[in-house]
């Protein structure tokens, strides 16, 4: 015989004080008290039975039951909580088969009354022997029968209660009830052996007997609900082993039998339904082992039954269901098969969230491995296996690295970006849902080394970076006769390395001083200041260029190594007319002077032994204010023989802003310098108009009634438009005369 055993006193206690309003009073019951005299206000002046503590409690009052054998009680649905000290198996009431234990309401919806801990046995009743209506907890209803309906208990709700080896005509342990984590065992009747109608949420059905409906009855869909139940060796003697009618969402239906439908039947023309459900294992002497006129959806059942998401039974289904353990194997084809839409809300039979890994299982256990772990590198490489199958509440075990150049690996994180709380192989899993865990990432920090490269010693001669961030400073160093460009990864060529450079190298790096030798002038420079002029200054006129008379030279005999580069910068705001004069005294094609604009346009460049000046003009455009950086340079190349004077000049220097014209509804817009001419062309007058007149900046306009004319452009951005107005065709006749016809009469608008 199955009992609830209460593990703690403190325990009643605690829920007599949670379960009950605010006590007002506590009342005290002793069975081994000689009668009822006691004032009930303590241990020693206790009540000696329940009913005169009843009697005398107000609502909201509790009372406390220690050890013994009690008499039946009736409350009349008053909201009191009574309690026993020890539990079920010490603290009994005894119906002595001739009255029910406890009459805690007289109707369907009188549950105020709140009864725990105790043994409700031998009731007899025409309808809940042991116990009708009434909240009650943690109990056991035992050998109790009624004439009727619920041997065990009618219009009640139980929650942690046994109900064993009870009788009745309809519900043999329960029945119009709402039972949650309850076993019912044992139990008998002629519809519903363990239970007809009501709610059984979370429940074992087992070992019941019943003529019809051997585990639950519920007669139609309508009739009745289990959800996260096991309804288990369960006999009908003529249908429905299992269940007859009702609603089972999330049930494991097995081992149960009945001359008919062995696990379940669909009673009357209503027929029963179950979603997410097994029914297999049941037998029937006449026929349908498992189903017989049952709707079944996203169910598991020998033979399949015809409805969606239904599957059949796989070879392998229950942990060990020889012993009671109906639980999902590992690989079963019912974990992650149910509809969502119709799992039970909170948990499974066995306290666990109810859909764990995205989809619900079928049967009464949700399967609690099978959830996917994602292993998230974030910026990283992908890490082998990327995922893992790990099972809740069950530690993640082993795990895999992951590795990102330039980064060390921390682990793998909760948060996305390694933030959250750390996962190890230690780690239990609590997320029931796929997820990621994250990788967090330290970027590495690697020493730099700086070579002079015939410099002086560099300020300083090392620095540590870090991986993916900027250099920053970077060192300092000297060269007679050198101006120092830059800090590049190659004693030749390679990648210039700036302080906003990011370090995208892993373990000791060199960085090379990379040197260009100063540029010289000749007595009486034409250039002025040279090298980083920056004013807009007119040099010496173009046709005067040559090398006598103050023109920059680049290079020049023994000042460049082969492969080595001489240059100026200038820098001018636009647009404007860049004009200058270069030539060259070197190895033909082999020794170059160019020139280009820094950040734009092509590179154009010279060569040769020629001793005659090249004349250059170049339109630079772009908005007002725009700045433009010219660069000449001077190569010698890497295996070059010297030839000449190795030597390239630039003389001739000259910036002259330019001004925009814009035009509209006409020609001769452009860039053109102050003082300069530009030609205005208004478009041909629209059909029925004639050309006006020129509007806007016309100051320097010639005529500004001429369609053709001309406008002298001053050091200001203009812009002028052809106008136009309409005309209008008036008959004349002349008398007298001649003249007559049509002409044109113009008005201004």
């Amino acid at each position: 015989m199955q009992q609830v055993r209460y593990a703690f006193a403190a325990m009643c206690a605690g829920f007599a004080l949670a379960a009950a309003p605010a006590a007002a009073a506590t009342w005290h019951v002793d069975a081994a008290r000689p009668d009822d005299s006691g004032d009930g206000a303590s241990w020693a002046t206790a009540k000696r039975t329940i009913q005169a503590a009843v009697l005398a409690a107000a609502a909201g009052d509790a009372i406390l039951v220690t050890n013994g054998v009690y008499g039946p009680i009736a409350t009349a649905n008053k909201a009191i909580a009574i309690t026993s000290v020890e539990g079920p198996e010490e603290t009994i009431i005894d119906g002595s088969d001739m009255v029910r234990c406890a009459t805690l309401g007289e109707e369907l919806d009188t549950r105020s009354t709140m009864l725990g801990g105790f043994t409700l046995r031998n009731g007899k009743a025409l309808e809940g022997a042991g116990a009708f209506g009434g909240t009650l907890t943690h109990c056991v209803l035992m050998s109790n029968s009624a004439d009727e309906a619920g041997g065990g208990t009618f219009a009640s709700t139980l929650t942690d209660c046994a109900l064993v080896d009870n009788k009745a005509y309809g519900g043999g342990g329960a029945a119009y009830s709402a039972l949650r984590n309850c076993t019912l065992v044992g139990n008998a009747a002629t519809y519903g052996g363990g239970a007809g109608y009501g709610a059984l949420v979370n429940c074992v059905l087992k070992g019941n007997t019943a003529s019809y409906g051997g585990g639950f009855y519920g007669d139609s869909p309508n009739g009745g609900t289990m959800a996260n139940c096991v309804v288990s060796g369960n006999v009908a003697l003529q249908r429905g082993g299992g269940a007859y009618g009702g609603t089972l969402r999330n049930c494991t239906v097995t081992g149960n039998s009945a001359v008919n439908g062995g696990g379940v039947y669909g009673g009357g023309i209503l027929g029963g339904a179950a979603y997410n459900s097994i029914v297999a294992g049941n037998v029937a002497s006449v026929s349908s082992n498992n189903c017989h006129v049952f709707v079944l959806r996203y169910s598991c059942s020998d033979p399949v039954q015809t409805g969606a998401g239904n599957i059949p039974v796989p070879a392998l289904l229950f942990a060990d269901a020889p012993n009671g353990d109906w639980r999902l194997v590992a690989d079963s084809a019912c974990i992650d098969a149910g509809s969502n839409a119709e799992a039970p809300a909170g948990v499974d039979l066995g306290g666990f969230p109810r859909i764990v890994n995205g989809v619900v299982d079928m049967g009464a256990y949700e399967h609690l491995a099978n959830i996917v772990a994602t292993f998230n590198p974030g910026a990283g490489n992908a890490p082998e296996p990327p995922t893992k199958l790990v099972t809740y509440l069950q530690p993640y075990g082993a795990l895999p690295e992951a590795t990102r150049v330039g980064y060390t690996f921390g682990g793998w994180w909760t948060g996305v970006d390694g933030t959250g709380s750390s996962v190890t192989s230690n780690t239990v899993v609590t997320n029931v849902d796929p997820h990621d865990v994250h990788a967090r990432w330290t970027a590495n920090a690697y020493t730099v080394l700086f070579d002079p490269q015939g410099g002086t010693t560099p300020v300083p001669t090392n620095r540590v970076v870090v991986y993916d961030a900027p250099y920053g400073p970077l060192a300092t160093s000297t060269r007679a006769g050198f101006v120092h460009v830059g800090w590049r990864t190659a004693p030749e060529g390679g990648e210039s390395i700036a302080p906003d450079s990011v370090v995208a190298f892993t373990g000791v790096q060199t960085l090379y001083a990379h040197w260009m030798p100063n540029a010289f002038m000749v007595t009486d420079d034409s250039f002025a200041t040279a090298a980083g002029v920056t004013n807009a200054v007119s040099v010496d006129a173009a046709e005067d260029a040559g090398d006598g008379d103050g023109a920059l030279r680049l290079g020049g005999p023994g000042a460049l190594d082969d492969g080595e580069m001489a240059g100026i910068e200038w820098t001018a705001t636009g647009p404007g007319r860049l004009s200058f004069a270069w030539k060259t005294l070197s190895e033909d094609d082999w020794d170059w002077l160019s020139f280009y604009e820094v950040g734009s346009g092509p590179t154009n460049r010279i060569s040769g032994t020629g001793t005659n000046w090249v004349h250059v003009t170049l339109k630079i455009l772009g908005a007002p204010g725009a700045v433009h950086v010219f660069r000449w340079e001077y190569e010698k190349d890497p295996i070059g023989d010297a030839v000449g004077l190795d030597s390239g000049w630039v003389d001739g220097l000259a910036w002259e802003p330019l001004y925009a014209v814009a035009v509209e509804s006409g020609t001769g817009d452009g860039h053109y310098a102050a003082g300069e001419v530009a030609a205005l062309q208004a478009d041909p007058a629209p059909a029925g108009q004639r050309f006006w007149q020129w509007t806007g900046a016309t100051n320097g306009v010639a005529d500004v009634f001429a369609p053709a004319t001309t406008l002298v452009v001053s050091t200001n951005d203009v812009a002028v438009s052809a106008t136009y107005i309409p005309v209008v065709l008036r008959m004349l006749e002349v008398v007298n005369g001649s003249g007559s016809g049509e002409h044109w009469e113009c008005s201004a608008v």
